[in-house]
């Protein structure tokens, strides 16, 4: 795809009008092309899940269908439905979404669904409520839906729980422009700033991420990691 290299990074991005999410599959306003989607509480600013699906937009959200039944779904077939439906659960709560066709290749798909979180935290300093893993305060999530869970007994659905979940970790807000940070400063970035001073959890609590550290691969290159955690950037 030929760029202006004039042009924005907003630009890339053209969002449709937001729509209720509930039954928006059955309807002409979805399209059946590939693209982009976020979807967020109705009547809220805030952006709760910004994903991307290369299976037409109107088949994608139709997995969604499970965060209005009685029972949590599964991660599978969508891996937000259960954090959508416990926010649903515990606010009673809408859901709105505007969708961005995009006709491209995989790859340009990926890298605008990237912009496009990108964008988020810089506007908003945190990241949609809902993207990686997360899920609301108060709920444990649901286990996949496959024939190998099933076969090891190891399938299982969510739902209201007093034990501490690391899906209920905030992630670190943004660091500022990567030009801000000279290479020589990198030790800096161990300790993250002070987060946003409202959570982005249902039920409003903020937790202080915890700290990353740095550390030099055996190949030169610097890996970002957290204590305790798997997670390596």
């Amino acid at each position: 795809m030929r760029l202006n290299p004039s042009a924005s990074p907003e630009s890339l991005l053209i969002w449709s009008d937001w729509y209720a999410l509930e039954g928006c599959w059955r309807q002409d306003v979805i399209p059946r092309q590939a693209g982009l989607y976020q979807i967020r509480r109705a009547g809220l600013d805030g952006v709760d899940y910004i994903g991307q699906t290369g299976l037409g937009l109107r088949r994608r959200l139709a997995m969604l269908k499970g965060v209005y039944a009685a029972e949590m779904p599964y991660r599978d077939p969508h891996t937000a439905a259960p954090a959508l439906w416990a926010c649903r659960d515990d606010l009673g709560c809408d859901f709105e979404v505007s969708v961005c066709p995009v006709d491209s290749d995989t790859l340009w798909r990926k890298g605008l669904e990237a912009l496009a979180i990108a964008l988020y935290r810089r506007g908003t300093g945190r990241s949609p409520a809902w993207n990686f893993g997360r899920m609301p305060r108060g709920y444990q999530i649901s286990s996949g839906n496959n024939a190998k869970l099933v076969a090891a007994e190891r399938r299982s659905r969510g739902g209201r729980t007093d034990q501490e979940q690391a899906s209920w970790t905030l992630g670190m807000p943004p660091l500022g422009p990567h030009s801000s940070f000279p290479r020589r400063d990198l030790t800096d970035l161990a300790t993250p700033p002070d987060p946003p001073s409202r959570g982005d959890v249902c039920g409003g609590v903020q937790r202080t991420p915890q700290p990353s550290v740095l550390s030099q691969r055996s190949d030169g290159k610097t890996e970002r990691h957290w204590p305790g955690s798997h997670r390596r950037f």
